[in-house]
């Protein structure tokens, strides 16, 4: 659960810096990662993520769809990468 905890402040550094140009779905991303980091408060090892193995799901799904819906938002803007290579 390090890695994660440390993927997770990581992502709401990203929020943190995304918000005045994508705003709602910024902070949506937020608040996903914000309830997938309190669902993986207090694991410690293989037997307590098993307790909470369907919560950190949840939270998982609910970051991945508003990751989602980010890049949707931010995609258009950028080139596709094979535009690049001149």
């Amino acid at each position: 659960p390090e890695q994660i905890q440390a993927a997770v402040t990581s992502g709401l550094a990203f929020v943190e810096s995304a918000k005045a140009v994508f705003g709602p779905e910024a902070q949506a991303l937020g608040t996903a990662l914000g309830g997938l980091q309190a669902a993986l408060q207090g694991i410690s090892g293989d037997g307590s993520l098993g307790d909470k193995a369907a919560t950190v799901e949840n939270a998982i799904d609910e970051v991945a769809a508003a990751f989602d819906a980010l890049k949707a938002l931010v995609a258009p803007g950028c080139p596709a990468p094979e535009a690049s290579g001149g």
